[in-house]
């Protein structure tokens, strides 16, 4: 479960994979660690397959944002 990240507002043309790309490079920068879980809102995964380990949908998340972090170990 990832209860800490970084909410990252992309409402660009690009794709899916280059918006989450984009979000984890600066992510890394920013605080030093490489993200390894985005939730996005279910409209952006419509046709589109994800590791469902990285890639998650929820539908508090807003159209155009992506949440990313690192997920916490139990």
């Amino acid at each position: 479960m990832m209860n800490v990240g970084m909410m990252w507002l992309d409402n660009s043309k690009a794709t899916l994979s280059e918006k989450i790309l984009r979000a984890a490079q600066y992510y890394r920068v920013k605080y030093g660690r490489v993200p390894d879980t985005c939730v996005v809102h279910p409209s952006m995964l419509v046709g589109q397959v994800y590791d469902p380990a990285h890639v998650k949908s929820a539908p508090y998340i807003l159209p155009g944002n992506l949440w990313i972090g690192v997920q916490e170990v139990t």
